[in-house]
């Protein structure tokens, strides 16, 4: 199914700063470090307006090879992606209780329930927590720990840890805030999986910084899949929940008579 996709976090603009040996870290609380961040941001009002978005992006999945993907998200559980390639759609929604998806290029049409690691995964990504301090509202264990060199860049790095154990490591820029990097380390079929994302490319929409490019992968892997965002609605109409449910299975195709015209079967 389709690859868990970092959407909600958000990269400042990139500096070119000659790298040091050693990182001075300011004295700031998490409190101090989550305020500024939701300041960056656009601030709470405008945050907070934000009900639902509907991200449109384009995908080099591979080297010349474009795909497109739509991300939509309502609060406070519900989302839905869809994959599109050479006119087929690959779609996974969770409606807060039930995730499900579809996988026509491996001849699944129809929509089935989700297994164990998707549906983690999609469930994250129904918890919308946009900026940090959605995640420090919803009671997670948050951490402060210290500051660390991002591409030759000094960032604040926060490290949330999410009810199912999996880790979410955000590095914020120094000066503005905003993330620059986001790895998640998680258990997948028993094994440790650590997944890195670099985003950049700041626009405003409705009053709110988003990033409009990021880049994923898993680390170790030099294959990285690369977006960037045609558009950013924000709570745009026709996403009731009954969108995001499961859709029901289509009936089968009636059966074609075996009778000829102008005759019958003996």
């Amino acid at each position: 199914m389709l690859r868990r996709i970092v959407v909600f976090a958000a990269l400042a603009a990139c500096f070119t700063m000659a790298a040091v040996a050693q990182t001075t870290q300011p004295s700031i609380t998490l409190d101090e470090l989550l305020a500024k961040n939701l300041k960056a941001h656009g601030g709470a009002d405008k945050v907070n307006a934000i009900k639902s978005v509907r991200i449109s992006t384009t995908v080099e999945y591979a080297p010349g090879a474009d795909a497109q993907f739509l991300i939509e998200v309502v609060r406070p559980d519900k989302v839905h992606y869809g994959f599109t390639l050479q006119g087929m759609t690959q779609s996974q929604g969770y409606d807060g209780k039930t995730g499900w998806g579809n996988d026509p290029f491996d001849g699944k049409r129809d929509p089935e329930p989700l297994g164990e690691d998707d549906l983690k995964d999609i469930q994250e990504q129904a918890e919308f927590g946009f900026p940090l301090v959605a995640y420090k509202d919803q009671g997670y264990k948050m951490e402060y720990l210290g500051m660390e060199p991002v591409e030759g860049s000094d960032a604040y790095k926060v490290k949330i840890t999410l009810p199912n154990g999996d880790d979410v490591t955000y590095f914020l820029d120094a000066d503005y805030f905003l993330e620059i990097r986001e790895e998640v380390k998680r258990r997948v079929r028993g094994a440790e999986r650590e997944i890195d994302t670099s985003i950049g490319n700041y626009k405003e929409v409705n009053g709110v910084e988003f990033p409009f490019y990021y880049e994923t992968g898993t680390k170790g892997n030099p294959n990285t899949q690369k977006f960037s965002v045609d558009k950013i609605e924000i709570n745009p109409p026709g996403m009731n929940d009954a969108y995001f449910a499961m859709p029901e299975k289509k009936p089968a195709a009636p059966q074609k008579s075996a009778d000829t015209k102008g005759g019958t079967h003996e």
